[in-house]
């Protein structure tokens, strides 16, 4: 970003240009990293095919966002980017429906429904209200996207279930 800023120097416009063709490919790239950090836990919802859409959700949701400051024809695309990735979140919730279920996927989705449905129902109230705001103001609506987001990362990480973490040492016995 800075080396359009910086003052002449041999070979200038060439590591600019190869800096501009590389960002998104490796940006694409270390969030792939991310995705596999956590699907190598073996959670079910931090699997690929529950993570990636997630991840490259947001990615793709501030990606449109940002060009929808100078395009403003891409901001209902935007506001579509920003509903797809709440569906995997709505999927899992779902889950909790279903009876007879005893999977770590009903778990998740008994939580976001359960203790968890404060944090939930401000995380799907802010990505709703920036999909209103980015028809009209980007600006006005990206604060309030990477606010749902952050609950929504705050989700990811409280709804997991997962019976072996440290500290977790079974039902307690009375002394």
């Amino acid at each position: 970003c800075a080396l359009p800023l910086l003052p002449d120097f041999p070979y200038k416009e060439f590591f600019t240009l190869i800096t501009r063709i590389s960002v998104l490919p490796l940006g694409f790239a270390a969030v792939f990293t991310s995705i596999m950090i956590y699907a190598d836990t073996h959670r079910s919802l931090w699997s690929v095919r529950r993570s990636a859409p997630r991840f490259f959700g947001t990615v793709i949701s501030l990606l449109l966002l940002g060009l929808s400051i100078h395009s403003p024809m891409l901001r209902p695309f935007a506001a579509l980017a920003i509903a797809a990735k709440t569906l995997p979140e709505f999927i899992v919730m779902r889950r909790s429906q279903i009876q007879g279920d005893w999977s770590a996927l009903r778990h998740s989705g008994r939580l976001l429904l359960g203790p968890l449905l404060r944090i939930t129902l401000w995380r799907f109230g802010l990505a709703a209200l920036s999909m209103l705001l980015v028809l009209f103001s980007p600006w006005l609506a990206l604060p309030v996207l990477i606010a749902s987001e952050i609950l929504e990362r705050q989700l990811f990480f409280q709804s997991v279930h997962a019976p072996k973490m440290p500290g977790n040492f079974g039902v307690s016995s009375p002394h």
